[in-house]
């Protein structure tokens, strides 16, 4: 039988990072920082990987960590199934900030990419109506420059 308690306390201590490192996205996005914000999505995917990892024996055929969950869980010692249960609430719980976080970040960096669009927008804009208002060339003034 899987051994449910370790295997969902190295699930807390991912979830654990992974809300540590959503956090740091949100302060990342804020300031711009987006070369150490590309980090720390690697980092976070890194984890993910490692979290999806677990049930990896799905794909071979075998039933998927929540399945097997399922069917052993009942068979589980009490305590046991509670403090299982206790680290089940505790990762959902992070996993539910870490996304809070992402939707933060990726309402950040939204923002910002707006911004330059608009500014882009507003140097195109200048630059055509600067365009608009240059007088055309006057036959004399192209004759001075051919001669």
């Amino acid at each position: 039988m899987t051994d449910y308690l370790a295997l969902f306390r190295t699930r807390l201590l991912h979830a654990e990072a992974l809300v540590e490192l959503a956090r740091d996205q949100r302060t990342l996005a804020a300031a711009g920082d987006y070369d150490r914000l590309l980090d720390s999505l690697q980092r976070k995917q890194r984890i993910i990987d490692r979290m999806t990892a677990a049930d990896a024996s799905a794909s071979a055929g075998e039933p998927s960590l929540r399945d097997r969950w399922n069917r052993d869980c009942p068979a589980l010692p009490d305590a046991v199934r509670q403090e299982c249960e206790m680290l089940l609430d505790r990762c959902e719980q992070h996993l539910d900030e870490t996304l809070d976080h992402e939707r933060e970040a990726i309402a950040t960096v939204t923002a910002a990419r707006s911004a330059v669009n608009d500014q882009l927008h507003n140097l195109t804009a200048g630059r055509q109506t600067q365009a608009g208002y240059t007088p055309p060339a006057s036959p004399k003034s192209l004759l001075d420059a051919a001669g």
